[in-house]
């Protein structure tokens, strides 16, 4: 209520907090206490070969020493872009490849050959067997660097059983399992099993054949690097072919435009020795 001669208003009651028991106190703050000390459900690191992961900046990569340093002491990191590496071709790039602007990398080093000293393969040790993994980088679209969308390697077969069980320890069950034949040169087909493991970030591809049917053949891929890695390439091919079938248009319509001109410059006269006499000609007299 308000004194109306003075105006004055009586002051708003405190509504006081009710007090909680001291054994709730405690209760409550040793929850929030233990809530604090729980992370958060951490992402799925990105499957990698010896501690290089996949989505690796191109700039780290190069800062990387071989894995096996204390057996290979002289072998560095090359890539496709790097002058001098031309002899190399596991570092060859197809068209298609530096269209889409991405560029290769493995660990080599100097050894001795009749020439004089070369670049060879620096093998480093995964799950037991001797690799020599290559790098492909892709640049995505707006970005500084370059990030590692693939690595590829072959691995012999001949304790595949083995190799694949060691796969399943170091990155669990697989996603998917697959059944397909592979043709041979001596025309008989091979069944190929294809696993397959995948997390949020990146997969890892094996085939129990490749090419080469005593090896196979292991990919390892990030995820949204190889799915716009292919949508760029699939878009390269079919504007190269576009752009092929239009230039053998052109050289078809030229071809022809050229048959015409010929022809057209050909005279029309009647060739001689062909049994024909002028009408007009006099008669020899009897």
């Amino acid at each position: 209520m308000t004194d109306r001669g003075t105006g004055w208003k009586p002051a708003p009651r405190r509504h006081r907090t009710p007090r909680l028991p001291p054994g709730l106190r405690r209760a409550l703050l040793l929850l929030a206490l233990l809530a604090a000390a729980i992370p958060a459900a951490a992402a799925p690191r990105p499957f990698s070969v010896r501690d290089i992961p996949v989505g690796l900046s191109l700039t780290e990569f190069r800062r990387l020493h071989h894995p096996d340093a204390d057996k290979y002491r002289g072998a560095k990191i090359y890539c496709s872009t790097d002058p001098g590496v031309g002899a190399i071709e596991a570092l060859a790039m197809p068209p298609t490849l530096l269209q889409a602007d991405t560029l290769k990398c493995g660990f080599f080093q100097l050894a001795a050959a009749a020439e004089g000293e070369r670049l060879t393969s620096a093998p480093l040790t995964f799950l037991g067997e001797e690799i020599s993994p290559l790098f492909l980088f892709s640049r995505p679209e707006g970005a500084r660097d370059y990030a590692l969308a693939q690595i590829t390697f072959a691995m012999s077969n001949r304790r595949g059983g083995q190799t694949i069980e060691l796969f399943y320890r170091a990155f669990g069950g697989v996603t998917s399992l697959d059944v397909t034949g592979v043709s041979t040169t001596f025309g008989s087909d091979m069944s190929n099993i294809r696993y397959i493991w995948r997390n949020e970030q990146s997969s890892i591809q094996l085939d129990s054949l490749s090419f080469v049917l005593t090896e196979m053949s292991v990919v390892f891929y990030d995820n949204r690097l190889w799915s716009d890695l292919s949508e760029r390439i699939a878009t390269i091919e079919r504007m190269n072919r576009i752009a092929a079938q239009e230039e053998q248009r052109l050289r078809e319509v030229s071809e022809a435009a050229r048959k015409r001109e010929d022809a057209a410059s050909q005279p029309s006269a009647i060739a001689p020795g062909d049994g024909k006499a002028d009408s007009s000609a006099a008669k020899p007299t009897q």
